[in-house]
């Protein structure tokens, strides 16, 4: 059966879905490496926070505007290369990601917060309902860390299930988010 150009369409995700998602994987990245960059101290700690937690900010901008282009346009649905497990991994791989992805920035600020650095977007500081508390903090920056590693691992996952399906299968899952035809 041959596929037109409305079921092509229909199978691959918006613009918007398109560029936020790309957008998405420098900045996450940038917000990682500059996470794990000041974890390990050493140079100019009050810069790489800087970047870390405006990268942050933008994560989170990001994952808000992904979430309603999702919602709003809703997708073209799990491919129907995919069989029923695949899709059901799919499915919750995606939701777990979002989450993360909408967690990890909460986490950083609230353990900012926590740690009485309440972090800045130009002259504005953003304070949290939390209270200056070392031993919040620590449990807040752990949990941020190991939710950040998390996010690394799902993130991982979700490259190699689309390697696979990119060199192995064939099967076009991976050109449903890239751009042109």
């Amino acid at each position: 059966m041959s596929t037109t150009v409305n079921d092509d369409a229909s199978r691959r995700f918006g613009p918007a879905s398109m560029l936020l998602h790309w957008l998405s994987v420098p900045v996450v990245l940038l917000a990682f490496g500059f996470g794990v960059a000041a974890a390990r101290g050493g140079g100019d700690y009050t810069w790489r926070m800087d970047v870390h937690q405006a990268a942050g900010a933008a994560v989170f901008a990001l994952v808000v505007a992904r979430a309603v282009a999702r919602l709003w346009g809703r997708g073209p649905g799990p491919d129907a290369a995919l069989g029923p497990l695949e899709r059901r991994v799919a499915t919750l791989t995606e939701i777990l990601m979002y989450a993360l992805l909408a967690a990890q920035p909460v986490l950083g600020w609230l353990s900012a917060c926590a740690a009485g650095l309440p972090p800045r977007i130009g002259d504005v500081t953003v304070s949290a309902p939390v209270p200056v508390d070392p031993a919040l903090y620590a449990t807040l920056r752990d949990v941020h860390a190991v939710t950040g590693y998390s996010l690394v691992a799902v993130a991982a996952a979700h490259v190699l299930a689309v390697l696979f399906h990119a060199v192995v299968r064939r099967d076009g899952v991976l050109a449903r988010m890239l751009p042109g035809r």
